[in-house]
């Protein structure tokens, strides 16, 4: 999936996490267990003698309802988990999974990072410890974005001190050599 360079070394994987994916697995469940509470009341309601082709389409209906359900909570979770923010000691490499056939893979050297700022916002992020991650570069793709990673400033922490060591790195090999001193 991913190439490393030569001598190149992952120093951080991080996925979002789980709670950003709890809203649409809550959603998924009540959408599942709809149709369960639905055609029960349907039933007291309306009067005994409903035709048995009646209640083909309901069930039928209430099948698909439930097979849909399913469906997007696998796209869901496969989208949720395909989302990888990978830290190297010479780069940062973001893989967003959009949908199910479209995935985009971006990546800026560690040298070319000018600013990063994290952002904490709400009563669940602060106790449990996550939120964003916006990374300005001077590359191609002026700003990354990573939501809801966990122990961003743990992270920022770490990809500051990589960002310190790959600059000093890139100016030690982009000094000229003085014949002076062979």
């Amino acid at each position: 999936m991913i190439s490393l360079h030569e001598g190149e070394k992952i120093l951080s994987v991080n996925r979002k996490v789980w709670f950003a994916f709890a809203p649409i697995y809550g959603s998924a469940i009540g959408l599942m267990t709809m149709p369960l509470i639905v055609l029960p009341s349907i039933g007291v309601l309306l009067p005994i003698s409903i035709n048995q082709p009646f209640l083909g389409v309901m069930l039928l209906v209430a099948i698909f309802w439930m097979w849909a359900a399913w469906i997007w909570l696998f796209l869901s979770l496969l989208n949720y988990y395909l989302d990888i923010f990978i830290l190297t000691n010479e780069r940062i490499i973001h893989i967003e999974q959009r949908s199910l056939f479209n995935r985009v893979v971006s990546e800026i050297r560690l040298s070319r990072v000018q600013d990063i700022t994290i952002t904490i916002r709400g009563f669940l992020p602060t106790t449990l410890n996550y939120g964003n991650i916006r990374i300005q570069s001077a590359a191609e793709i002026p700003e990354f974005v990573f939501t809801e990673v966990r122990y961003p400033e743990k992270l920022k922490e770490l990809i500051m001190q990589e960002h310190r060591h790959a600059v000093a790195q890139e100016h030690l090999l982009s000094r000229p050599v003085n014949p002076a001193t062979k």
